[in-house]
C-alpha cells in the first residue's frame, strides 16, 4: 500500500527560504521541481534532482534545458547519496518503489 505524504501542487507549499537546497529523490519527469519553480522561489534557492534510472535522467534534462530550469539531473541511488546530507535541506521524493 503506498501512502501520499505530498501532492505536488505549488498551492500546497510553504514559501522557501533563500538558502533552500531541495534534493528531488527519484526526479522522474520533475513535477517537484516544475512545482518548486511555479512558485517564483526566492533568489539562491538550489536543488539536487537525482533518479536511478539513465532514461529519466536524460527526459528530465531534456525538460530542464527547454524550460530553463536551473538544475540538472544525475544518475543516483537515493538509498545510496554520493553527497553528504548536510549538502541539502530538503528531500521531496517523486516516487520511490522498493
Amino acid at each position: 500500500m503506498m501512502t501520499l505524504l505530498w501532492n505536488p501542487d505549488e498551492s500546497s507549499l510553504s514559501p522557501l527560504p533563500p538558502d533552500t537546497v531541495i534534493h528531488n529523490a527519484a526526479c522522474g519527469l520533475g513535477p517537484v521541481t516544475r512545482s518548486v519553480l511555479a512558485t517564483t522561489p526566492p533568489d539562491g534557492i538550489g536543488f539536487r534532482d537525482t533518479d536511478i534510472a539513465p532514461p529519466m535522467v536524460g527526459i528530465f534534462n531534456q525538460a530542464s534545458l527547454a524550460n530553463k530550469w536551473p538544475v540538472k539531473a544525475e544518475i543516483i541511488d537515493a538509498q545510496k547519496l554520493e553527497f553528504l546530507p548536510e549538502t541539502f535541506s530538503h528531500t521531496f521524493p517523486s516516487f520511490c518503489q522498493k
